[in-house]
Formats: C-alpha cells, sequence, structure tokens
C-alpha cells in the first residue's frame, strides 16, 4: 500500500501565531505569504518569505491551520514535505524550515544545499 504524500508545506502553531500578528499589523491588506527559494547565500539556495497581497503567478496555494501560503513553482520541489516554525533566540528572530530536502546548511542557517 502506498504511503500519502507529504503536504508541500506545513506550520508550526507558534509559525501560525507571529504570521497571524504580522498579518493584523500589516498596513496593507495580505492575503497570506508568498513562499520561494532564491539563488544566493554560502550554500547555494535561501528562503524567501514575503507577504502576498494578491496571488502571485505561477505559485500553488496552500492552506494550513487557517493560513494561506503561495508556494513558488520552483520553490516546490525544494520544499516539498517542509515545515515551517517561528524561533526567537538571544540574538535573532526569524522563520526556521525543517525541511526534509535539504542536504546542507550553511553555519549561520541562512542558505541550504540540496543533492
Amino acid at each position: 500500500m502506498n504511503k500519502p504524500a507529504p503536504k508541500l508545506l506545513t506550520l508550526t502553531d507558534t509559525a501560525v501565531n507571529h504570521i497571524n500578528t504580522l498579518i493584523t499589523q500589516s498596513e496593507k491588506p495580505v492575503l497570506g505569504l508568498h513562499v520561494a527559494v532564491k539563488n544566493t547565500g554560502c550554500a547555494g539556495m535561501a528562503y524567501d518569505v514575503n507577504y502576498a497581497s494578491e496571488p502571485p503567478p505561477n505559485s500553488i496555494k496552500i492552506e494550513d491551520k487557517g493560513i494561506t501560503l503561495y508556494v513558488d513553482n520552483f520553490a516546490s520541489v525544494f520544499l516539498a514535505g517542509a515545515q515551517v516554525d517561528y524561533k526567537t533566540e538571544l540574538l535573532s528572530a526569524g522563520f526556521h524550515f525543517s525541511n526534509p530536502n535539504a542536504t546542507g546548511e550553511c553555519g549561520c542557517g541562512e542558505s541550504f544545499t540540496v543533492g
């Protein structure tokens, strides 16, 4: 029997709470978040998260825990099955991706590689 495919992207409760706060505090209307990857950083690719005030072209719309995410088509290959969390640490705070497709990360955790 085949296993069901993993969700493209999921959010932790902490990420959902932070996203709801961001959307509530935004001065412009926000439909959700646009999630992409870009070629940059010391490991090769970096996560890119921005507000989406309208559905971005070439994106897959998904819903998780009441949050709308628009995942860039190109990024979907690298993000399939990833979970997004929001972490606050001593000197930094931000979204953290637990990505099963990443084969390595740079020392600061800002960028990743895939095999």
